[in-house]
């Protein structure tokens, strides 16, 4: 009995461990995105647009 409920905490260990790393994952990549880098990047979407309706008409 305590070892099933050993492997039971360590698998809710592991999930709980999984879930906070994919958490801090995303939030630390939005945080190292600046404002400025996020304008540069629509910018140069904009502009492939651009050049894409250009081709095709």
């Amino acid at each position: 009995m305590s070892n099933k409920n050993e492997k039971i905490m360590r698998l809710i260990t592991k999930i709980e461990i999984f879930v906070v790393a994919v958490i801090l994952t995303f939030f630390l990549f939005n945080m190292m995105i600046t404002p400025s880098a996020m304008e540069l990047i629509r910018t140069g979407k904009q502009a492939g647009f651009e050049m894409i309706s250009n081709l095709v008409v």
